[in-house]
């Protein structure tokens, strides 16, 4: 249990060097995923899924470890792929020399000293007493899941990931949970669908906060969120301080 600021500031900072450290291997493997896509014209195939989903992944998680022009610059190719893959559109030369050149950009765009954003006084000062607070997590990209899970785990707080709201209704019934975060967009960068909106609704009645994360920041997203319960709505990238101390007031007012 991390006892004090400087506790969680240097064990943010661990979690900055880790990801640092991970690029190269994605990186490595982005590059052989786009060999096979490139030759294959991006059309729809288990490489470009792969390659898809590693984008979007960095594109979600780049700019909470410091990193927001990598995590800009990868939402951009994200962007390319499924404008390319929804809309069928002829694959020119160009489209492809594009892609392959944001991808180069990508890799030169890591920061050796990441850029934190904070608010001042955003630490944190108590959270030795959060270890029995359960925090449910809906995420439907296993590698984000992780990500938030560590970041929360920092502060004390326990967290129970789920990928869909089957899982997660089934955690609301067996365990007491102090606030859910819910991560508005689907895989392919859009809101959240009626369906699952729908879905959502029900979870009202355990009268639990529900805070929205997304990289959409317009009133159609904003909406979509309050339609559903939201407490509180972010724009990615998040920094960690700030939703530990949105979690540790809505906690501590029902309390």
């Amino acid at each position: 249990m991390f006892k004090n600021t400087a506790d969680v500031d240097d064990r943010l900072q661990q979690l900055r060097d880790e990801f640092v450290l991970s690029l190269p291997k994605r990186f490595a493997n982005m590059d052989v995923l786009w060999a096979t896509v490139k030759q294959q014209g991006v059309t729809p195939s288990h490489e470009t899924d792969e390659l898809y989903r590693a984008v979007h992944t960095l594109a979600g998680s780049a700019g909470t470890f410091g990193q927001q022009r990598l995590g800009d610059l990868a939402r951009i190719i994200e962007q390319s792929l499924r404008c390319l893959l929804d809309n069928n559109e002829i694959v020119t030369p160009a489209i492809l020399s594009t892609i392959e050149n944001d991808l180069l950009t990508l890799k030169n765009s890591v920061l050796s000293k990441p850029v934190v954003h904070q608010s001042p006084n955003t630490t944190p000062t108590h959270y030795s007493n959060n270890s029995n607070i359960h925090i449910a997590l809906l995420e439907n990209d296993d590698v984000l899941t992780n990500i938030i899970a560590t970041q929360l785990a920092i502060y004390g707080y326990r967290v129970q990931c789920c990928s869909n709201v089957s899982e997660l209704t089934t955690v609301l019934i067996n365990q007491t949970i102090a606030a859910l975060r819910i991560d508005i967009e689907l895989s392919d960068g859009s809101l959240i669908s009626p369906a699952l909106a729908d879905s959502l609704l029900p979870l009202q009645q355990y009268n639990i906060p529900l805070i929205f994360i997304s990289s959409q920041d317009d009133w159609d997203a904003r909406l979509a969120a309050v339609r559903i319960g939201a407490v509180a709505y972010f724009k990615k990238p998040v920094d960690c301080n700030v939703i530990a101390n949105r979690l540790n007031n809505f906690i501590n007012t029902k309390q």
